[in-house]
C-alpha cells in the first residue's frame, strides 16, 4: 500500500494483479480507511478448519461444566411454551410470567422454544447447540475482517482465542437465557455481511434480506440498537477503502435509511404493546450514569474481566499498559494500522452503550470481542517489528490467555450446582419471590430433592448463612460431592 498526503492506492484492484489482465492501481482521496493488513482471501476448507477449531476449542473449555443445571431464569424462560403463550409475546412483554424487564423479544421465546422441542431437557445438548452457534458467529466475524477489510488472518485467529476465553463469555454458554446473545449478534454479522455484498453488488434482495436480519435480531433482544453505529462505521469505512462513486453512497444511504425507519417503528411498537417499559429499562434493564462509562470500557479491554489479587486491581493495570501500548502503535505504525485501531476503538466506544445504563458483564459481548480484535491487532504489529518484539507480544498474549482461561474456569464455577450463588437463585424459583412462575414440574422435583439432601426447607434457607459457611474452593482444594463451595480466583492464591 502505498499512501502519498492524503492518497490512497485502492488494493481492490491490487488483487486481480496476479490475473492474466494486468491490473493498474487507482489513487483516490480518502477521508478514512480500513486497514488492509493483507488482501488475501482464504478458502471455504479454511473456514470449514477454523469452525472445528473453534468447536474444539471451546467444547475443551466447557467440557467439565455441560452438565451443569439451569441457571436462575433458565428455570422458567427456556422451556416449551404453548401456542397462546408464544402468540402473547408477539405483542406483550416477553415474559410471560410477568417478573422479568419488559421488552419485545418474540424471537427470544420462539428460539428457546424450539430447541426446548429439539433437546428436551439435555442440558449438554444444550451447552453443544450454543457452542455451535458460537462458532459460526466467529466464523463470520472472520470471513468478513478478511474478505471485506483485509485483515491477517492469524491476527483473527488470535482474537477469536481471546474472544472464547473472555471470562464473562462464558455466561453465554452456561447461562441459557443468555445464551440469545449469541445468536443476536450472530444475526448482525449476517446483517453486515449482507449489506456488504449489496455494497458490491447493488442486489435488492441482499438488502432487503439484511434488513430482515436485522428485525429478527431486534426482536431477539432491544439492546441491538446499540450494535447499529459499529454497523453504519465499519460499512462506511468500507466504501471508503473500496471506491468512492455516488452509486456506493446511494446504497449506503438506502441501508442507513432502511435501518432507522425499521428501528423507529419497532420502538412505537413496543411503546404501543408494552407502555410500561421505558427506554433505559426495556433495552438496557435499568438506569445507570456516566460513572459506568470507564467500568464498561476497563471490563472490556481486559481478556479476564472484572480481576483483584489482594488489594491490587489487575484490570486497571492492564487497562493502563494496553492505553500505553495503544497510544505507541498509534506512532509506530502506519496510517492503514492507525486508522483500522481508532475506527474499531469508536466502534468499542458505542458497543458499550448498554453498559452505560446498567453495568453487567454480560451485555459486553461485542465491546469486548472488538476490544480483542484490536489487542490481537496491535500484538501482530509488534511481533513483526524485531525478534524481541516477538518474544514480548508471545509471552504477553499468553499471560493475558491464562489468565482469561483461569477466571473463565473460575466464572463457570460459579453455576456449578453446589455454588452458593447457584443454590441463592434456584431458592428464590423454589421457595422464594419468584415461586410463582411457571417452572416446569420435573425441574421443581429436582430442586427439592437437591435441597432435602442439603437439609434445607422453605423456612431455613438463609442465603448470608450459606454464603458464609461455604467452602472455598481452588484448583488446589477441588469440589468435594454435595458440598456447597464459593469458586472465587482469588482462593487460588497464597
Amino acid at each position: 500500500m502505498k499512501v502519498l498526503t492524503f492518497k490512497l492506492v485502492s488494493l481492490y484492484h491490487l488483487r486481480n494483479i496476479t490475473s492474466n489482465t494486468p491490473a493498474r492501481p487507482e489513487v483516490t482521496k480518502i477521508t478514512i480507511a480500513v486497514v488492509m493488513l493483507e488482501y488475501r482471501t482464504y478458502s471455504a476448507k479454511t473456514y470449514l478448519a477454523l469452525f472445528v477449531l473453534f468447536i474444539a476449542v471451546l467444547t475443551a473449555l466447557y467440557f467439565g461444566s455441560l452438565g451443569y443445571y439451569w441457571v436462575w431464569e433458565d428455570l422458567h424462560l427456556v422451556r416449551i411454551f404453548s401456542p397462546g403463550e408464544i402468540l402473547s409475546t408477539f405483542h406483550g412483554t416477553w415474559d410471560v410470567d410477568n417478573v422479568e424487564t419488559p421488552g419485545l423479544r418474540p424471537a427470544t421465546v420462539v428460539f428457546n422454544h424450539l430447541r426446548c422441542c429439539l433437546f428436551g431437557e439435555s442440558l449438554p445438548a444444550h451447552k453443544l447447540f450454543i457452542i455451535l452457534l458460537f462458532s459460526v458467529y466467529l466464523v463470520s466475524v472472520c470471513y468478513i475482517a478478511n474478505r471485506y477489510f483485509g485483515m491477517k488472518l492469524s491476527a483473527l485467529i488470535l482474537a477469536s482465542l481471546l474472544i472464547i476465553f473472555y471470562k464473562y463469555n462464558s455466561v453465554h454458554v452456561l447461562w441459557q437465557i443468555s445464551g440469545n446473545r449469541t445468536l443476536q449478534y450472530l444475526l448482525l454479522s449476517a446483517t453486515l455481511l449482507l449489506f456488504l455484498r449489496h455494497l458490491d453488488n447493488g442486489r435488492k434482495s441482499s438488502l432487503l434480506c439484511s434488513l430482515a436480519l436485522y428485525v429478527l435480531s431486534l426482536l431477539t433482544r432491544e439492546d441491538t440498537i446499540a450494535a447499529i453505529p459499529t454497523l453504519f462505521i465499519l460499512s462506511f469505512a468500507y466504501i471508503q477503502y473500496k471506491k468512492t462513486d455516488r452509486e456506493f453512497y446511494s446504497r449506503y444511504i438506502s441501508f442507513v435509511t432502511g435501518v432507522i425507519i425499521v428501528t423507529i417503528l419497532f420502538l412505537l411498537l413496543r411503546k404501543l404493546c408494552i407502555p410500561q417499559a421505558t427506554l433505559a429499562r426495556s433495552m438496557f434493564g435499568g438506569k445507570g450514569g456516566i460513572t459506568n462509562i470507564l467500568p464498561a470500557l476497563l471490563w472490556s479491554a481486559s481478556p479476564f474481566g472484572k480481576l483483584y489479587i489482594r488489594s491490587l486491581n489487575i484490570s486497571l493495570c492492564w487497562f493502563i499498559i494496553f492505553g500505553a501500548l495503544f497510544t505507541l502503535s498509534l506512532f509506530l505504525f502506519d496510517s492503514s494500522y492507525r486508522y483500522s485501531v481508532l475506527i474499531l476503538a469508536v466502534c468499542c466506544f458505542f458497543a458499550c452503550a448498554p453498559a452505560y445504563m446498567v453495568f453487567r458483564p454480560d451485555i459486553l459481548f461485542l465491546p469486548s470481542g472488538l476490544f480483542c480484535l484490536i489487542l490481537a491487532l496491535m500484538i501482530v504489529k509488534y511481533a513483526e517489528r524485531s525478534w524481541v518484539a516477538l518474544f514480548a507480544s508471545t509471552v504477553l498474549y499468553c499471560v493475558l490467555l491464562l489468565l482469561a482461561a483461569l477466571t473463565n474456569y473460575a466464572q463457570q464455577q460459579s453455576f456449578h450446582p453446589f455454588s452458593a450463588r447457584q443454590l441463592s437463585r434456584e431458592y428464590n424459583f423454589l421457595y422464594g419471590e419468584y415461586s410463582h412462575t411457571t417452572v416446569p414440574t420435573r425441574r421443581v422435583a429436582y430442586l427439592t430433592e437437591k435441597f432435602n439432601s442439603l437439609g434445607f426447607t422453605k423456612d431455613n434457607f438463609d442465603h448470608d448463612a450459606v454464603n458464609e459457611k461455604a467452602e472455598k474452593v481452588s484448583l488446589l482444594r477441588p469440589i468435594r460431592e454435595n458440598a456447597i463451595f464459593s469458586p472465587k480466583f482469588k482462593h487460588w492464591l497464597p
